[in-house]
C-alpha cells in the first residue's frame, strides 16, 4: 500500500506543478484515474486494456446561443387558458383552435358537441387518463386541454386531504396542507408539459372586488384557488375571456361571441406575444380557426418588424 500512496502523491504532485490543470482538467482527470487503476490492477496481475482517448467531435461541449431567437408565430407554442360565463363557446372555440385536441374533461357540455374527449369524474380517473397519455395515447393528439381546471383543482385538493387523513387543508400547522396542494397541481402541470403537445385550460369566471387607496374596482378574473392560481397563470402565454358584447355590424348593433386578450382595468387577460387583436379594439370573434390565423398573421408582422429594427 505504500507504494500506491507514494505512487499517487507523485502523480498529484507533478500535475499541480505542471500546466495540464490548467489547460483542461476533465483530461487531466481522465488520466491520472487512468494510471491510477492500471498500477492497482498491474500490481494483482490483472492487465487493464488501455483505454480510448476522447476526440473532440466524442467530447462535444454545451454551445450557448449567440443570437436572439425569434418568437414562434404558431399558438401551438403557448400555454393558454381560456374563461367566461357557461355556455358562451369556450369548448367549442378550443377545439377549433387545435388540430386534434384531447379534452380531459369535467363538464358534461362537451357530450354535445363533436370531440375528443375523456370524462373524469375523480383523481383516479385523472390520474388513468394521464398514465394513459404518458404510455404512449400522447401520440394521438397535438394538444390536450383540461375542461375545467378548477374543478380539477378541487380533485386535487381533496385528494391530498384523503392522503393527509384531514378534512380542510389549513388543519395543518405551518401550511403543510396548503404546500402538499400546491405541488400536486405543480405535478400535474409538469405531466401534461412532458407530453411535448400543446397545453390549454378552461375556466369558469369570478368576480373579485380589487381596493387600490380610494379606488375600488370589481374585477372579472378565471375562477380557481390562490394556490392554484399562483401555479398555473404565471405559466400561462395567453389568458384569453369569452363573453357576450354587443357589436357593430354595419348600421346595427347586435349580441356577439368574442374572445378578448388584451389586459384591461376590469378583465383579467394576459398575451405575452403584445399583439394588438384588432385595430378598432380589443375584441375578436370567438371562432378559433380565425384567431389560430389572425395570431399567425399578426405575430409574424411583429418578429418582422424586429428583424428590420436589427
Amino acid at each position: 500500500m505504500a507504494d500506491s500512496s507514494d505512487t499517487m502523491s507523485d502523480l498529484l504532485i507533478s500535475a499541480l506543478v505542471s500546466e495540464d490543470l490548467y489547460i483542461d482538467f476533465h483530461d487531466w482527470l481522465d488520466q491520472q484515474l487512468d494510471s491510477l487503476a492500471t498500477i492497482f490492477l498491474q500490481k494483482r496481475g490483472v492487465l487493464m486494456p488501455p483505454r480510448k482517448k476522447k476526440t473532440g467531435q466524442q467530447r462535444q461541449r454545451l454551445k450557448l446561443p449567440t443570437s436572439p431567437s425569434m418568437p414562434t408565430s404558431s399558438v401551438d407554442q403557448y400555454i393558454t387558458l381560456w374563461f367566461g360565463p357557461p355556455g358562451v363557446g369556450k369548448t367549442t372555440f378550443v377545439n377549433n383552435l387545435f388540430d386534434r385536441v384531447l379534452f380531459i374533461s369535467t363538464d358534461r357540455g362537451t357530450r354535445f358537441l363533436s370531440t375528443m374527449r375523456q370524462e373524469v369524474n375523480d383523481y383516479k380517473s385523472l390520474i388513468a387518463t394521464l398514465d394513459a397519455l404518458e404510455s404512449g395515447g400522447a401520440e394521438n393528439y397535438d394538444a390536450v386541454c383540461l375542461d375545467h381546471i378548477d374543478d380539477i383543482c378541487d380533485m386535487l385538493e381533496q385528494h391530498v386531504c384523503d392522503t393527509l387523513g384531514i378534512e380542510a387543508l389549513d388543519e395543518l400547522d405551518w401550511g403543510k396542507g396548503w404546500k402538499a396542494y400546491r405541488q400536486s397541481i405543480q405535478g400535474l402541470v409538469q405531466r401534461l408539459l412532458r407530453l411535448d403537445l400543446a397545453v390549454s385550460f378552461i375556466a369558469h369566471e369570478t368576480s373579485r372586488d380589487i381596493e387600490g387607496g380610494a379606488i375600488k374596482i370589481t374585477r372579472i378574473q378565471p375562477s380557481m384557488p390562490k394556490s392554484a392560481w399562483k401555479v398555473i397563470i404565471p405559466m400561462c402565454d395567453i389568458v384569453g375571456y369569452c363573453q357576450m358584447e354587443r357589436i357593430k355590424q354595419g348600421t346595427k348593433r347586435v349580441e356577439a361571441r368574442v374572445v378578448k386578450t388584451t389586459p384591461s382595468r376590469n378583465i383579467y387577460c394576459k398575451d405575452r406575444t403584445n399583439r394588438h387583436p384588432t385595430s378598432g379594439g380589443s375584441s375578436e370573434p370567438l371562432d378559433g380557426k380565425k384567431f389560430r390565423s389572425s395570431f399567425a398573421r399578426r405575430t409574424s408582422k411583429k418578429v418582422t418588424k424586429k428583424a428590420r429594427r436589427r
